[in-house]
């Protein structure tokens, strides 16, 4: 359980980081109220549109871990060793698919981002 609240905090983190990126490059200076409203415009639509995907991903990834991690909990007792597994192997897969970020913001340890292929083929297993 513990290794989950970790991973969910992680997550979380990761959707911070994003979304406070995506404020910072949509600051514009200088300029009339409409000619300000135009360059966010450009800057969220053109400019900054895989940050925005990705703050977006990020979001609904947090939102569906908390809501599995909710929903499993109270799933009938024979049900929930098989859910818990298919949640961790959700889990290590976002992990996985974002492993640059997590390392680059320290989120995770290059001794636990080692260990993810292991930990997938447990699962899986």
């Amino acid at each position: 359980r513990k290794a989950v609240v970790s991973t969910q905090s992680t997550g979380k983190v990761r959707e911070e980081l994003l979304f406070t990126k995506l404020a910072r490059s949509m600051v514009v200076k200088g300029g009339s109220k409409e000619e300000k409203r135009a360059a966010r415009f450009k800057i969220w639509s053109q400019e900054q549109q895989d940050l925005v995907q990705a703050a977006a991903r990020a979001y609904s990834e947090r939102l569906i871990s908390a809501l599995t991690a909710e929903k499993i909990e109270r799933a009938d007792a024979e049900l929930q060793p098989v859910l818990k597994k298919m949640y961790n192997l959700f889990l290590v897969s976002l992990l996985q698919e974002n492993l640059g970020c997590y390392l680059t913001n320290g989120l995770i340890s290059k001794g636990g981002a080692a260990s993810l292929r292991e930990d997938f083929n447990r699962l899986v297993a």
